[in-house]
């Protein structure tokens, strides 16, 4: 971080701000956690009897979508191409990309019945390397994945238009961000756990900052920026 940004966060922002970053230490580790059950391995067919008729029904509409709807940043007619290429049936979703020993990895596409959707790298079994994700609640996140979950460079961006872009580690923002909210104000600093932690200064929409006298000297210009 610049020393221009580089500002101490002495407090935690006020708990009656709408939109402090700090409430959203741990609501969207969940979300990215993978827990795909195979059930027929590559085939088309879907034969599990644990799962319910309409969750079938689902999983073979997926199947049968065109190609030009199954994935909106994968060309999956030239992906097919490859001689890596291979579908998976999953209790809740169907996967189209390449394979390795069975395992997703490469580039494919991971379409849930809840209206989840992954589409970007694989490597054994995890989502790795560049992804594009969109949650079945509306939340999307687009970046850098290691073994399953966000991790180095990314944005996440909320159904209500909050968005925070910056780093992540194993699925938590952790280093510089920047988290803009719905009300005007926005925080750019250091992150910890999710949490605004270290250097770093809260805005609010009319241009005032939390941070201490010597910092808002230091970041007045990017204050001006923010607000």
């Amino acid at each position: 971080m610049s020393t221009e940004a580089s500002l101490q966060y002495q407090n935690s922002p006020p708990t009656a701000l709408k939109g402090n970053p700090g409430e959203y230490a741990t609501r969207d580790k969940a979300t990215h956690r993978e827990s795909d059950t195979q059930v027929t391995g590559t085939t088309n067919k879907l034969k599990s009897p644990e799962q319910s008729s309409e969750t079938k029904e689902k999983l073979q509409a997926l199947l049968n979508r065109p190609v030009a709807e199954r994935s909106h940043l994968i060309n999956l007619k030239e992906l097919k191409r490859s001689s890596k290429y291979g579908r998976k049936v999953y209790a809740d979703a169907v996967y189209e990309g390449e394979l390795e020993a069975g395992k997703r990895d490469g580039l494919g596409v991971m379409l849930y019945v809840s209206g989840r959707v992954y589409e970007g790298g694989w490597k054994k079994d995890h989502r790795d390397g560049k992804g594009y994700e969109k949650y079945s609640n509306g939340s999307v996140y687009e970046g850098d994945y290691i073994e399953g979950v966000p991790d180095g460079r990314g944005i996440y961006t909320w159904p209500n238009g909050e968005i925070y872009d910056g780093e992540w580690k194993k699925g938590l923002k952790y280093g510089d961000g920047v988290w803009k909210g719905t009300h005007g104000d926005s925080y750019i600093g250091e992150w910890k756990d999710s949490k605004a932690d270290g250097y770093g200064v809260h805005v609010w929409k009319n241009g005032s900052a939390h941070c201490n006298p010597q910092c808002r000297r230091q970041v007045r210009g990017r204050v001006e920026v923010l607000s």
